[in-house]
């Protein structure tokens, strides 16, 4: 992830974080990864008192990033991370490897628009 994060940095594409994380621990781990200065926009449980699977935490983000929700993608491992992008009319993308959720589980609780196994397929749906 972290190569695809610093791919996509390179690219000119705009990256936010919407997460259930706290901001107390979210920074630090960017900063430890190397990859803070990579994202414009950071909603975290603190940023919102609403939270995934509502719209509103991936409606913040757009706006911080200054896109519109429809130019946007949403990539998630958790069923509330595809519903909190497709609620807010994102694109949304859900990778495989999650430990949370299958397939099986989004489809039926939220279809996402794209599906991956690997990190470096984001890079061929983004670009």
């Amino acid at each position: 992830m972290v190569k695809l994060i610093k791919d996509l940095y390179a690219a000119g594409i705009k990256l936010g974080i919407v997460t259930s994380r706290g901001s107390d621990t979210l920074v630090p781990n960017l900063e430890y990864l190397g990859v803070r200065e990579c994202f414009d926009y950071l909603v975290t449980c603190d940023t919102t008192d609403i939270h995934k699977p509502n719209p509103e935490p991936a409606l913040l983000c757009c706006k911080g990033l200054g896109v519109e929700p429809k130019d946007a993608i949403m990539i998630g491992d958790s069923r509330f991370d595809i519903a909190c992008g497709n609620n807010a009319g994102c694109d949304s993308c859900f990778v495989s490897w999650s430990f949370s959720n299958t397939r099986a589980d989004i489809e039926a609780f939220s279809p996402a628009t794209y599906y991956i196994d690997k990190a470096e397929e984001f890079l061929d749906i983004v670009l």
